[in-house]
């Protein structure tokens, strides 16, 4: 169990049919609705499922183009260091619920939550990336008029 959730979590003492005391972990913390139905929540893994591979596939693609501007630093590290909050999208997409029920904190945050931080950090490292292209090509633009 995570540090983080462990006060949502208290450890009980249980008995078995033989009369053995067991410890188990009781979860005793806040419980989470997902305003989606039963169809809804499905359709919504499908698609982000989709959306996520896709993402996937085209950011990987990417790095076979063979443009001037891939052989530069600044615009090189985004793309590599974009992979890092890519694969945990991915990871927070196959953890999406496939049914509804009332969920833990650690469930939400370890999915939906998960989804949507690492988007939000993958979009502005491709937005670094698209910036660090706008920069190279306007100077690259710039050099070759100077030398022509």
């Amino acid at each position: 169990m995570n540090r983080k959730y462990a006060n949502d979590y208290e450890i009980a003492t249980q008995k078995d049919e033989n009369g053995v005391e067991k410890q188990i972990t009781v979860y005793r913390g806040d419980y989470y609705e997902v305003e989606l139905n039963g169809e809804g929540i499905k359709k919504f893994r499908h698609y982000s499922l989709l959306l996520v591979g896709l993402m996937f596939l085209l950011h990987f693609g990417n790095g076979f183009l063979n443009v001037g501007g891939m052989y530069q630093f600044y615009i090189v590290f985004p793309y590599v260091i974009a992979f890092f909050p890519l694969l945990y999208m991915v990871s927070g997409a196959f953890k999406l619920p496939k049914e509804i029920r009332l969920f833990k904190r650690d469930e939400i945050e370890l999915s939906f939550k998960q989804v949507e931080n690492s988007s939000k950090i993958f979009l502005t490292l491709v937005g670094l990336l698209a910036l660090g292209e706008v920069i190279f090509l306007s100077v690259f633009s710039m050099l070759l008029k100077v030398k022509q």
